[in-house]
C-alpha cells in the first residue's frame, strides 16, 4: 500500500516538473534586427557560431536582446542603458 502511495506521489512530481519545463520551452522570441535599444549588459562569452549565441539568449530568461561578432556572443536584458553596437543586434 505504501509502495502504492510513492509511486502515485512521484508520477505527480514528474508530471509538475514536464509541464513546467514545457511552459519554460514554449516562450515567445523574436529575431528582429535593432539599431538602439534600452539595456543592461548580462555578459559576453565566447562562441563557435551565431546559433550557438541565438541559442544561448533563448535558454537564458532574461536575455532580451543579443549580438555576436567575431565569436564573441553578448547578451542583454531590460534596462535603462541605452545601446548602439556596430554589430547586429536582435
Amino acid at each position: 500500500m505504501l509502495a502504492g502511495r510513492v509511486i502515485s506521489y512521484t508520477v505527480r512530481i514528474l508530471t509538475l516538473c514536464l509541464l513546467f519545463v514545457q511552459t519554460y520551452a514554449n516562450r515567445e522570441v523574436t529575431c528582429t534586427p535593432v539599431t538602439n535599444f534600452s539595456g543592461l549588459l548580462l555578459y559576453q562569452r565566447n562562441v563557435e557560431s551565431e546559433d550557438l549565441c541565438l541559442n544561448i539568449c533563448y535558454d537564458y530568461l532574461y536575455c532580451k536582446f543579443v549580438s555576436f561578432s567575431e565569436n564573441i556572443c553578448t547578451l542583454y536584458q531590460t534596462g535603462s542603458n541605452t545601446y548602439s553596437p556596430s554589430e547586429v543586434t536582435y
